[in-house]
């Protein structure tokens, strides 16, 4: 199994409540749980909304990668060669961006 960097959150935060609170900085996953319970009463009153932080080039590579894989299947070609299937990089990023699809991987791979 591959290693995987640890989750990380960024939080850009519109309101200035002066020098001592940090406006936009990056969280740890725990440090992410941590801020939402202790907002949670403001989070219920107000509109939130989350965003994924992506690496484009990696989604991209991901999503040219798993249609190649997908594709090599089908056809029955299961020698591990699927670069000769696929998708290119240009199309991966157009399919990532569609409103369907919003940068989610595993949709662009399908779509």
């Amino acid at each position: 199994a591959g290693k995987h960097e640890p989750e990380a959150w960024l939080v850009l935060d519109g309101l200035d409540r002066g020098p001592q609170s940090p406006r936009n900085r990056i969280l740890t996953f725990d440090e992410m749980k941590a801020f939402y319970n202790r907002n949670s009463e403001w989070f219920r009153s107000w509109l939130v909304r989350w965003y994924p932080v992506v690496d484009r080039s990696a989604a991209i590579h991901t999503v040219c990668r798993n249609v190649a894989q997908g594709v090599a299947e089908a056809c029955g070609e299961m020698d591990g060669d699927s670069g000769k299937f696929g998708i290119s990089p240009q199309r991966a990023e157009i399919a990532l961006e569609s409103s369907g699809v919003r940068w989610d991987v595993t949709r662009a791979a399908k779509s």
